[in-house]
């Protein structure tokens, strides 16, 4: 399970208020595990219902929604 929480910058006047306080405009993180992984990362959004559909759409998968894997050509000789 996820959770999300604002991480407030160095300027934030509500940083001495904790994670739990959410009325600003500092990024949003997501935290905790899926599956048997474990989750801290910055859901690059400052928008609360956006980073909770990615948190929803990440726990629907299973799996965290990472870029794919690069595709290679390997040459054979023969």
């Amino acid at each position: 399970m996820l959770t999300t929480y604002r991480r407030h910058i160095k300027t934030c006047v509500h940083r001495s208020e904790g994670r739990k306080y959410r009325r600003c405009r500092c990024p949003i993180w997501a935290d905790g595990f899926l599956g048997r992984e474990e989750i801290r990362k910055s859901l690059d959004t400052h928008d609360w219902e956006r980073a909770q559909g990615i948190v929803r759409e990440w726990e629907a998968e299973g799996t965290q929604a990472a870029a794919p894997e690069p595709v290679t050509i390997t040459h054979s000789l023969g």
